[in-house]
């Protein structure tokens, strides 16, 4: 998807500024995307580290993402800090206006 494209580049460099500090990123498809399409898209793009594979949705499921006609769009942030309470569910970022700053300080 087009955010998707525009979007997961700056969470990758978020990823390798902040690896040092802790911070962990899981990226975790949940389409109907096949195994190589995903991981041909994760190639293409140079992202980092490797995505999971959630086609049933499970993982979606347990932190409330929900698909489909009229409800919350790809892509999905989870922020999640060390001691693993949930601190910002974010539809998408606000590219330009520090939001995804403002959650790593809140997570690091």
């Amino acid at each position: 998807c087009g955010p998707c494209r525009e979007e997961l580049p700056l969470i990758v460099q978020a990823y390798r500024a902040h690896r040092a500090e802790g911070l962990t990123v899981v990226a975790i498809n949940f389409g109907n995307e096949s195994k190589s399409t995903v991981v041909k898209f994760w190639k293409d793009m140079n992202l980092e580290p490797a995505p999971f594979l959630d086609p049933e949705g499970k993982a979606s499921s347990a932190y409330g993402v929900k698909l489909g006609f009229g409800s919350t769009g790809l892509p999905v942030y989870v922020f999640v800090d060390r001691q693993g309470i949930v601190r910002s569910f974010q539809q998408s970022l606000v590219i330009g206006n520090g939001f995804l700053d403002a959650q790593l300080k809140l997570i690091l």
